[in-house]
């Protein structure tokens, strides 16, 4: 008998990270990676007051068996964007990079 576990990573490969629902090809250092990418821009105020500085964080979900994991703190090339790395996680079989960008 399937587990939920068993319906939720079929979910992941049949669902989530298939090329015709959310899942597009996506150049992750040098390397085409089926996975999906969530952008959200936040603005942020700093302490002296001036507006105008925004971080771009990007949440980016792949297959942990197509791409490995990368460090915190380092530096991912996102379709020729440069990121550093803020945190990763694995959920079940997915891999979960929370990458950010300073832009102003």
């Amino acid at each position: 008998m399937k587990t939920f576990k068993d319906f939720a990573a079929a979910d992941v490969q049949n669902v989530f990270l298939n090329l015709n629902e959310f899942a597009d090809f996506h150049d992750i250092d040098g390397e085409k990676i089926k996975c999906v990418i969530d952008k959200n821009i936040i603005s942020k105020i700093p302490e002296d007051g001036l507006v105008g500085d925004f971080i771009n964080m990007t949440t980016l979900y792949a297959d942990s068996k197509d791409l490995d994991a990368p460090e915190e703190g380092q530096w991912m090339s996102i379709d020729d964007s440069r990121h550093i790395v803020q945190s990763v996680s694995i959920e079940g079989t997915m891999l979960v990079i929370v990458l950010r960008e300073n832009r102003q």
